[in-house]
């Protein structure tokens, strides 16, 4: 018998072969005896009882059987062993082709690499030991299942990457109880499921001064946590929705080429993210809020609330960056009253201005100028954002 110790670790699983057939035909054919008893009922030695005294070519013709005989029981045995195994499983049938790559992603013009192997499958095989790591953290029992012969994952990953599976696959020796351990070294590539299409108009590419550039960035086959974008006119800030882009507050700058290091197929690669203009942002509208109500540009406003009020900026409705405005300082000028310059974001803050306001009647023209204001998105401030000037009409 043969033994496989791959089998289970309860009991050997052996393959018996029948031979009793050929022992048979060994018997029958090979009658071999020292001496020979002749037709005279003399003893006389096998080779002299079988040769002396022949013809050669008498000889030959013994000697071709006896080589043809052996040829018999040799393809016996071999045809009785072949069908053992054959009925066990362990026939090529048993096997099946598996594609070995060095990459987890081709693109074309690449030299596809891949290997065709053979591995072998047993439905009946059943691991007595398994330890599985991604990115060496355990999985637990319940994150892969065994059937038919296969380790089954079934874990859940919701940050793309580029994950390593490591671990063993082990087996009991038949004989010894031994752990018998095959190493897993295997890599998975897990990218987001599209959702939605890229739509980028050409004509609109650009990022406003001063402020945060809400940016998506992606390449194809490549994980996003291996993705970095750089410019030499402005720089990247890594957030929570994906990037924000900061161009240059140099105002002679006006455009900002983008380059991107990925990590594609185990390889840092660069790649061109495009050239965007830089444009200064769009100013605000000045106003005046008094509680939750903004006095617009020519409406009439009381004494009390301009005294009272605090000048600020609304950013255009379509404009949909996500930051406050913040004034600073501002000139008014009350009427035929010279202008007043106020430090802070109310006519209150300046006594004077204050002064004039009272002494004016209804109807008078009010001018909101020179206004000084920041944008405000998080911990990053733009100091200089542009506010629109304008006026107001006492009632």
């Amino acid at each position: 018998s043969i033994t496989f110790l791959e089998n289970s670790s309860e009991k050997e699983n052996k393959i018996l072969f029948n031979f009793e057939s050929v022992k048979k035909d060994l018997k029958n054919r090979f009658k071999y005896q020292d001496f020979v008893i002749n037709s005279q009922g003399i003893k006389q030695p096998y080779l002299e009882y079988n040769f002396k005294g022949f013809p050669v070519i008498a000889s030959i013709a013994k000697f071709t059987k006896i080589q043809s005989d052996i040829r018999y029981i040799e393809n016996k045995v071999l045809n009785e062993i072949l069908q053992a195994i054959k009925d066990k499983g362990i026939s090529l049938d048993t096997f099946q082709t598996l594609l070995e790559t060095t990459k987890s992603v081709y693109y074309t013009g690449d030299v596809i690499d891949a290997a065709i192997v053979m591995g072998k499958k047993d439905e009946g095989y059943t691991p007595d030991e398994v330890k599985l790591f991604i990115n060496g953290i355990p999985l637990s029992n319940d994150e892969f299942f065994i059937e038919s012969g296969k380790v089954i994952l079934k874990k859940r990953l919701t940050i793309p990457g580029n994950y390593k599976l490591t671990g063993t696959i082990s087996k009991k020796d038949a004989n010894t109880q031994e752990l018998k351990s095959i190493p897993v070294d295997q890599k998975i590539l897990v990218i987001s499921e599209p959702n939605s299409a890229v739509v980028s108009a050409e004509n609109m590419k650009v990022f406003y001064r001063g402020l945060r550039n809400p940016t998506s960035i992606s390449i194809p086959g490549v994980a996003a946590n291996s993705i970095k974008p750089f410019s030499s006119n402005g720089k990247f800030l890594k957030v929570k929705e994906g990037w924000s882009a900061i161009p240059s507050t140099n105002s002679k700058i006006t455009t900002m080429k983008i380059s991107v290091i990925g990590e594609l197929n185990g390889i840092e690669r660069k790649f061109d993210g495009g050239e965007f203009r830089i444009l200064e942002p769009p100013p605000a509208e000045g106003s005046i809020k008094v509680n939750e109500r903004f006095y617009k540009p020519t409406e009439n406003i009381s004494k009390r609330h301009l005294s009272n009020g605090m000048i600020t900026g609304n950013k255009p409705v379509d404009f949909l960056y996500n930051f406050t405005i913040n004034v600073t300082s501002f000139d008014i000028k009350v009427g035929n009253s010279p202008s007043k310059k106020v430090i802070g974001n109310s006519p209150r803050f300046n006594k004077q201005a204050e002064a004039d306001i009272k002494t004016q009647g209804k109807g008078t023209v009010i001018r909101i100028s020179n206004i000084k204001a920041n944008a405000k998105d998080g911990d990053f401030i733009n100091p200089n954002y542009l506010v629109k000037n304008f006026i107001l009409i006492l009632e």
